[in-house]
């Protein structure tokens, strides 16, 4: 029976992970700073298809999406800001709770050792994020952290945004032929913009992961899934459009539960009319 209470789901990762770890990651989640996570643009629809909710969409692979996540990144590196995420800069980190247990787990279940392998992780966003919390593990060679991205951000990332640790390729296959399956997968708000997200997941567990952390997930009640376009603000991404899936959570959990997951943690997120986000870790067999 797959584990839907938040009370249980607390209660698998007390289980799986030394107190100090948990409590630990938890009192750097709460040292949030600036406006809380936005929920998406003016969402455009629903659509039939993923297809055609594509077909009406600039996609994330557009210029003015690619050349602001460079300016950002490029600020960042000159330490001109302190953080940024979604072309949204924030005066101090903003830490994720979900991305904090799921480091905390790996180093527990691993020996001390972090392996990510981070879908949709833009230019290392969430490596910037989590980076003092990583460093002990790369002082000794213990992260290993690979983002998976569009061919234009994967080379993005390459050129200009190498770091210790840090990995970027353009295909799951790549990251896999790279130092093979990994322990922990990310989805870091990156989940809802895959054409198929169940194969996705479904890729993740077959290689072997024990630990599927979906950040920032867009959620909308009910059974069905929702697809729509998503009109970014000007000053964010100069109103380019993606598409967008808004997941019905009970599937979504169902369908982990399939693949040998149960939920482990949930971290509400903001909420606005009938959509929501939320944090969900998954753990192989717990």
């Amino acid at each position: 029976m797959a584990q839907t209470g938040k009370g249980r789901g607390r209660d698998v990762a007390r289980l799986l992970t030394p107190p100090i770890l948990l409590a630990a990651a938890r009192r750097l989640a709460g040292r949030r700073a600036g406006p809380p996570d936005r929920l998406p643009s003016a969402l455009q629809g629903p659509f039939a298809t993923w297809a055609e909710a594509v077909a009406a969409a600039d996609g994330w692979e557009s210029p003015a999406i690619v050349a602001r996540t460079r300016e950002l990144g490029r600020q960042l590196q000159r330490g001109e800001i302190a953080f940024q995420q979604d072309a949204l800069v924030h005066p101090r980190i903003r830490y994720s709770p979900a991305i904090l247990a799921l480091i905390a787990l790996l180093a527990a279940r691993s020996g001390g050792k972090v392996d990510v392998i981070d879908v949709g992780g833009s230019i290392g966003t969430n490596y910037q994020q989590n980076h003092k919390v990583l460093a002990p593990f790369l002082a000794r060679g213990a992260c290993r952290w690979r983002v998976v991205e569009t061919p234009a951000m994967a080379a993005l990332g390459r050129a200009e945004f190498a770091a210790p640790g840090l990995a970027y390729f353009d295909s799951w296959e790549a990251a896999l032929a790279d130092g093979g399956p990994a322990a922990g997968v990310l989805f870091g708000s990156s989940l809802q913009s895959l054409a198929d997200p169940w194969a996705a997941l479904a890729a993740a567990a077959e290689a072997g992961a024990e630990l599927i952390a979906a950040d920032r997930l867009l959620l909308t009640p009910g059974l069905e899934d929702r697809i729509f376009v998503q009109h970014t603000e000007p000053d964010r991404y100069g109103g380019a459009s993606v598409a967008v899936r808004a997941l019905a959570r009970p599937p979504l959990v169902e369908r982990m539960a399939g693949l040998g997951f149960a939920l482990a943690e949930a971290f509400s997120g903001p909420r606005a009319g009938q959509f929501w986000h939320e944090s969900l870790l998954f753990a192989r067999g717990a």
